[in-house]
């Protein structure tokens, strides 16, 4: 086989991914709804305390605030 006919399979692979990547989607609908309050709670408790890590190491002046 030359390059130039493994660079058009190659295409034409990816043009029928892209096509069914809705349908695809659709079809696993349940199991992105299942990611959803795992990633809520990665969100809430992981990475809001950073922003009290973060107030913790500045600068602060009563007046000046920070």
């Amino acid at each position: 086989m030359s390059v130039r006919t493994l660079e058009v399979k190659q295409r034409v692979g990816t043009a029928k991914v892209s096509k069914n990547r809705g349908k695809l989607f659709l079809t696993n609908l349940d199991l992105y709804v299942l990611l959803i309050p795992g990633l809520l709670f990665l969100l809430l408790f992981k990475y809001t305390p950073m922003y009290g890590i973060i107030i913790a190491f500045m600068d602060f002046n009563i007046f000046d605030g920070f």
